[in-house]
């Protein structure tokens, strides 16, 4: 009885970490894959995003 209570938790747990995992690790995965298909793309969308930050920045100093 002690030992089954005992190992309940460690499974909760467990299957607690495995969940945050696989949910951290899926944004990545499709970014892996999305970077793969489209490298072109997301660099441009990279350059959209990342270009008006830069040259805001550059404008204030």
């Amino acid at each position: 009885m002690t030992a089954k209570t005992h190992d309940f938790p460690d499974k909760n747990i467990s299957a607690v970490v495995m969940l945050l995992f696989s949910v951290i690790s899926a944004p990545f995965q499709t970014l892996t894959a999305t970077f793969k298909a489209y490298p072109r793309f997301l660099f441009y969308q990279l350059l959209q995003y990342f270009l008006p930050i830069t040259i805001y920045s550059r404008l204030n100093t």
